[in-house]
């Protein structure tokens, strides 16, 4: 039997919407018997009629859920094997460009990166998605983060006519993502770029473009994170240099995009500040940050967002590149040898899936406004 509860902090919430909904029900339907006061399957949404046989619970929160909501049947969640406490492959890309190495990914290499990942059943989200367990995923699909560290120029180029017009090069990153997602629409858009000052992308200091790239990523549904002003050292630098390097960072992409949220941090090289929390939150000159998520540099894949074991201030990322070692394919094979390892989507933002035997696992504190709804996967 599929079980559902919701967080208890939002009990009385669902009892008050519960109520509300029977008093307007019974206003509309003057000719309902009062001694009958539920629906005979006939008069029920198509919807509903169509999981009516379903077995779900009979308190107050799961008939609200009931009323607004299609069920997937026990079969489906464990034919698709759903399960959104495993684990998610958030890849680093530093340079996208013409040749393999430790730092850069060949442009042919990162169009069949996306090949992988769409044909193995990967759909993208952006970081700020993943950290605050907003994954809007169709069911039976896992949620991938691709990240880019330093807006570098191959991560997005733009192309000028001799009649000064301009386009984007479909071979950088931003031009590659979008151009394979007009051919595969059910694979997403996102991703996250890391950039530092005071020339984002690097190419030519033309800032007219800055602001136009800015808003062609957020247009495209990627995301725009902190890599710091300069991309210093930061256990070199003091406390008040830490937090004003990532002030700086911020306030620099809101004068390109007026009250845009940078929620992510990419640590650069990979090293904390000597004051770890500063990675997360501070303020300079009256100005306070607070990421909601802190990257690392490391080579294997994230718990989810609503384990116990998830530690936003240390979010572990792979490198996607084939020197010294492919990790990708490493992880892409491992993923498919352990299925029961991978995040697997029930295809309900609202909703967090697990099979009853990882119930124990779960973070009820990552998860407001979630229905928490467990199955017997054996």
């Amino acid at each position: 039997m599929i079980s559902t509860k919701r967080p208890q902090t939002h009990f009385i919430i669902c009892i008050i919407t519960l109520l509300t909904v029977v008093f307007l029900f019974a206003c509309q339907n003057k000719n309902l018997n009062s001694n009958n006061e539920q629906l005979d399957q006939q008069q029920q949404p198509e919807h509903l009629q169509e999981s009516a046989n379903l077995p779900i619970s009979n308190s107050p929160v799961d008939s609200t859920i009931e009323e607004t909501e299609t069920v997937v049947s026990e079969d489906i969640l464990r034919s698709h094997k759903v399960n959104e406490l495993g684990q998610v492959m958030i890849l680093m890309y530093h340079i996208i460009g013409d040749k393999e190495d430790e730092w850069e990914r060949t442009k042919n290499n990162f169009k069949n990166d996306l090949k992988t990942l769409y044909e193995e059943g990967y759909y993208l989200v952006t970081a700020r998605d993943f950290v605050s367990g907003n994954i809007n995923v169709p069911l039976g699909k896992t949620p991938v983060v691709l990240t880019f560290d330093d807006g570098t120029e191959g991560h997005f180029r733009l192309i000028e006519k001799e009649n000064g017009e301009f386009f984007v090069d479909p071979d950088c990153a931003v031009g590659i993502i979008e151009n394979f997602a007009k051919m595969h629409p059910d694979f997403g858009s996102a991703a996250s770029f890391y950039v530092y000052y005071p020339v984002p992308f690097r190419q030519n200091d033309r800032p007219e473009w800055r602001r136009y790239k800015y808003e062609y990523i957020i247009n495209l549904g990627m995301e725009i994170g902190n890599h710091t002003f300069g991309h210093e050292f930061l256990n070199k630098l003091t406390d008040e240099d830490v937090q004003k390097t990532l002030v700086k960072n911020i306030q620099a992409t809101q004068k390109l995009l007026p009250d845009y949220p940078v929620d992510t941090f990419a640590l650069t090289y990979g090293i904390y500040p000597k004051n770890k929390e500063l990675a997360v939150k501070g303020s300079f000159e009256g100005f306070t940050y607070h990421h909601k998520g802190v990257f690392l540099v490391g080579s294997h894949p994230a718990p989810s967002p609503y384990s116990i074991d998830f530690k936003t201030e240390a979010i572990p990322r792979i490198r996607a590149a084939s020197v010294p070692s492919d990790f990708f394919h490493q992880w892409i094979d491992y993923f498919k040898k352990n299925p029961d390892k991978r995040f697997v989507s029930d295809g309900d933002a609202k909703t967090i899936t697990v099979p009853e035997s990882l119930k124990d696992q779960l973070n009820e504190n990552n998860m407001i406004d979630k229905l928490i709804r467990t199955y017997p996967n054996d």
